[in-house]
């Protein structure tokens, strides 16, 4: 009798942005590329109308809290608690997150629950060239969450990196 082969599990991968659309719209390159090789993907979004297209091309989709022109900090809280609650239950290889608040709190949740993450910045936004009091808070949270929990930060445009760089990490 043959010994029973132990399957590997599928690698998880979760991707987090502030709408599903987004996750849609700019990576279903990449997530046909991951379903087709058997990686477990998860999108975690408010939901909107591509959950469904997200749903037909292999993807989990569950609704995340993000209120994203928001500056409440009890807003802030909720979303992070719901990424962190997410991580724990899904219990992903990687989380990737996009766009400036699942950057920040998703960066804060996976450490929290021990889940290694990326921060994708695809520009700096608004936080950049804004000059009003959210804008500054904005920063400062940006400033603070900069270099503590994302493994990596990946940067699509090199200016949004050199202005990071400069603004956050103090290199030049």
């Amino acid at each position: 009798m043959k010994p029973a082969l132990k399957s590997t599990p599928a690698l998880r991968i979760t991707l987090v942005c502030n709408t599903a659309w987004a996750i849609y719209t700019y990576r279903q390159g990449l997530i046909r590329m991951l379903v087709g090789r058997g990686v477990d993907v998860t999108v975690l979004a408010p939901r909107d109308r591509t959950f469904e297209l997200l749903t037909a091309m292999g993807c989990r989709c569950i609704e995340l809290p993000v209120a994203s022109k928001s500056t409440s900090p009890r807003d802030d809280l909720r979303t992070l608690y719901a990424l962190y609650r997410q991580y724990r239950t899904i219990r992903p290889h990687v989380v990737f997150h996009y766009t400036i608040k699942p950057n920040i709190y998703g960066s804060i949740a996976a450490k929290l629950a021990g889940v290694q993450s990326v921060a994708v910045t695809t520009g700096l936004g608004y936080v950049f060239i804004q000059h009003s009091r959210a804008a500054q808070v904005a920063k400062k949270t940006v400033s603070f969450c900069v270099p503590f929990p994302a493994r990596n930060m990946v940067f699509e445009s090199r200016r949004s990196s050199r202005v990071c760089r400069t603004e956050f990490v103090g290199a030049s």
